[in-house]
């Protein structure tokens, strides 16, 4: 991903906030430590969102182009903002979802939505900020930020953004004078703890959120999202910080900073995967479900766990691996791509066993340098 400085009219705006925010840390982190949920969620709901509101706004009105759909000012309280333009080059990527002939990009400073056939950026969303997660099921491609879900239904053109406190449900109707929006606001029944999010994975009717302080179970099979409360978590993992999540048609996969949990759906059954059961390493960064289970860890390398051996196979840069601070994994055929946090993408061929390095040129010469 590409890090690069906003410059435009709001830059005074955001210096004062991430200032506000500085003055805060230390709350922040005793309200963390405390388990305070109310302080915490005063944290993210109140200061991070609203930087990266003033950044994606920043960011718009300095590229030229167009906007359509949404008549009004970018600080109107909606999702919907749309531009015929390019993709400025000024966001670091965090999430990417293909979504039929578009790509959904997540960033700290909101939601694009790149059309392929075109090649441009069709619409910003600059309300859903921090994104961790996207991904699209059953028609509804789904957004999660650190304190907010996002559902947006394509059949209906409707958004419902979840938070901890209300669900509210937005909705695009065509009018003479071009879009409008109308908005229903509803107080969910329970605490939904959608704060500190992580990570988001789907198995079966059942949405499961990682958090910084614990995992959360939903129930989506109605036409409102709910607590699993009949589910039973381990204990561990009802407040540990949860780094990774994926599943498979019966199985869901956390990672956490203590190893990997497997939850078996058909047998209702837990098991955990440590450094004492083959494990290369027990701080998680990320995991990627196909033939075998694919897990990178934070410093220890990569591994694959062979379902039908049971057996754990190590990776680390002895072996070929350029770095083994893991990021991302993505399986594509024959080939398994490794994102590294310092040494470029990493290539690794199933069939001839053989890794490949990609860098750029001016990675190379940094290297070179030192």
């Amino acid at each position: 991903a590409v890090q690069v400085q906003l410059r435009g009219p709001g830059d005074e705006r955001i210096a004062d906030l991430e200032q506000r925010m500085t003055e805060n840390t230390q709350a922040v982190e005793s309200a963390l430590q405390a388990n305070n949920p109310t302080r915490t969620r005063k944290v993210y709901t109140e200061y991070r969102p609203e930087i990266a509101r003033e950044k994606a706004i920043t960011a718009i009105r300095g590229v030229v182009g167009k906007r359509t759909s949404q008549p009004g000012d970018p600080t109107v309280p909606s999702p919907f903002i749309a531009v015929d333009v390019k993709l400025p080059p000024v966001l670091t990527i965090r999430a990417i979802a293909p979504v039929l002939g578009q790509l959904w990009l997540g960033t700290e400073a909101g939601v694009i939505v790149y059309d392929k056939a075109t090649d441009a950026a069709t619409e910003v969303h600059p309300l859903l900020p921090w994104v961790r997660d996207i991904q699209y099921r059953g028609g509804k491609v789904w957004v999660l930020s650190d304190d907010q879900i996002a559902i947006f239904d394509r059949k209906a053109r409707s958004w419902t953004l979840i938070t901890n406190g209300q669900v509210v449900e937005h909705t695009r109707t065509r009018v003479k004078t071009g879009m409008a929006l109308s908005e229903r606001l509803e107080t969910p029944p329970e605490d939904f703890g959608i704060y500190g999010c992580t990570a988001m994975a789907f198995l079966n009717n059942q949405l499961w959120l990682g958090r910084e302080n614990g995992l959360r179970i939903f129930e989506t099979d109605s036409r409102r999202i709910k607590l699993a409360r009949k589910f039973k978590v381990p204990p561990y993992l009802q407040s540990a910080e949860i780094t990774a999540l994926a599943s498979d048609p019966e199985n869901m996969w956390v990672g956490t900073r203590q190893g990997v949990f497997r939850y078996h759906a058909p047998q209702e059954r837990w098991e955990t995967y440590t450094v004492l059961d083959g494990l290369i390493g027990n701080d998680i960064s990320t995991i990627t479900v196909g033939k075998f289970v694919w897990v990178g860890t934070a410093g220890e390398g990569l591994c694959r766990y062979n379902r039908g051996t049971k057996q754990w196979e190590g990776f680390t840069s002895d072996d070929g691996l350029s770095d083994n601070n893991i990021r991302s994994i993505s399986l594509d055929g024959k080939y398994v791509w490794i994102g590294t946090f310092s040494a470029g993408v990493c290539r690794y061929d199933l069939s001839t066993e053989l890794w490949t390095t990609f860098k750029t040129e001016d990675y190379r010469a940094f290297a070179s340098e030192r």
